[in-house]
């Protein structure tokens, strides 16, 4: 969407289109209603981040951080965002392992009793906390932007 709206502004501006401009300023306002709604959506930038041509670089890249937050805000945008750190919420959010209901023996056991009972029933992988980070850092050689992801997640 984003490539799209880019082209589409600078239609706006090549006097090559002019007879189009009408046009092409409701196609702008229609795109940029609906592109807009992704602010409010979660799934969009967890589709980004489980597809392993973007993850969270195509967010840090394309997006930008507190940086290009703080210059819009200098410019009066005050509704910009920090996506970087958004996406990071996001994923956290979305990746963290609900804690375990105590029980009724669980009120007579030690928090750290709790803790080594919950090292104990983990695993030996090293946890989901390392392969998450070891997916953010590779970059398979067999994807790009075109890759079926159900397929290549199910490889």
């Amino acid at each position: 969407l984003e490539n799209l709206q880019s082209a589409w502004e600078d239609k706006l501006v090549n006097a090559l289109y002019a007879l189009y401009h009408a046009a092409i300023r409701d196609g702008l306002e229609k795109l940029i209603k609906y592109y807009t709604r992704f602010d409010c959506k979660p799934v969009y930038i967890l589709t980004l981040f489980l597809h392993p041509y973007f993850k969270l670089h195509y967010i840090k890249i394309t997006w930008r951080g507190s940086e290009e937050q703080q210059d819009e805000f200098d410019k009066g945008n005050f509704d910009a965002k920090d996506w970087v750190n958004e996406a990071r919420q996001i994923v956290k959010a979305s990746t963290a392992k609900a804690a375990p209901q105590p029980t009724a023996k669980d009120s007579f056991t030690s928090e750290y009793d709790r803790h080594c009972r919950t090292l104990l029933t983990q695993k030996g992988d090293d946890g989901w906390q390392v392969k998450l980070r070891q997916y953010l850092k590779d970059v398979p050689e067999d994807v790009d932007s075109e890759t079926d992801i159900i397929a290549w997640w199910n490889t």
